[in-house]
């Protein structure tokens, strides 16, 4: 059960966002052993905001990612791994109009390296990706759960993506756990199934359904639903260095 917003969710409002902003078509590069199903769900996400996909690039687990970005335009770049972060740093740094969207996992796994990688700030408005959380750093928090999570990670060094996102799930969690009289797998996963979302300080994650209760199919299969989280927004990287987002539309 996803907490964090999935990769379809990802893809459908980085395709709203660039489809109420600029139109026109995007790229892709993704390596992964999924890679073909990846690329069909962000083109079905494009098109649904007018946005084509003009070129789809999929790589197997050794291939250099950097070496097939574009030169301009929007590229989504999916499998990110270590040292990638300093690579799309020059590639943006040698080419201005190209921006390049991110997954927010990939992004918080490689954090530091991202950091290290645009530490002058150049280019890092051109390296977007999509979030439910707030900002991991904002000295004068006006969320809820960044207040919390500043008062409970003290020093600035520690508060990254990652550990943020930790937080938050404990914080849900522990929510979880207040409500249940007896603690079992069975029954926490009933909890959120049974409440369909959920709502901690000002996150809110959901909705989920269990596909076992769909009475179109006998299986109910394709009828659960696990949306993640809701309220994303689309955010460039420079937020690192100014706790300020982009909204954009729900899907």
């Amino acid at each position: 059960m996803c907490l964090s917003p999935t990769l379809e969710q990802q893809f459908f409002v980085l395709a709203e966002y660039l489809g109420n902003a600029s139109g026109g078509s995007a790229h892709a590069v993704i390596r992964s052993g999924e890679a073909a199903a990846m690329a069909d769900v962000l083109r079905r996400s494009l098109l649904t905001f007018g946005v084509s996909l003009a070129s789809a690039t999929l790589l197997a687990g050794g291939d250099a990612l950097v070496d097939h970005l574009p030169v301009e335009g929007d590229v989504f770049v999916v499998g990110l791994s270590a040292g990638d972060a300093g690579a799309i740093a020059r590639h943006v740094a040698s080419h201005g109009g190209v921006r390049v969207f991110v997954v927010f996992l990939e992004f918080a796994l490689l954090h530091a390296e991202f950091v290290a990688a645009f530490r002058d700030g150049a280019g890092a408005d051109r390296v977007v990706f999509a979030t439910s959380l707030p900002h991991w750093n904002d000295r004068v928090p006006a969320s809820e759960t960044a207040r919390k999570f500043a008062a409970a990670v003290t020093r600035e060094e520690d508060r990254t993506p990652l550990s943020l996102m930790s937080f938050a799930a404990t914080r849900l969690v522990h929510t979880a756990l207040s409500r249940m009289y007896r603690v079992s797998a069975e029954q926490l996963a009933d909890f959120f199934y049974n409440n369909v979302a959920v709502a901690v300080d000002d996150m809110l994650y959901g909705p989920f359904a269990d596909g076992r209760a769909c009475p179109a199919t006998e299986s109910g299969a394709g009828c659960g639903r696990n949306y993640g989280a809701t309220r994303i927004s689309v955010w460039p990287l420079a937020v690192r260095w100014t706790p300020l987002c982009r909204s954009c539309s729900l899907p």
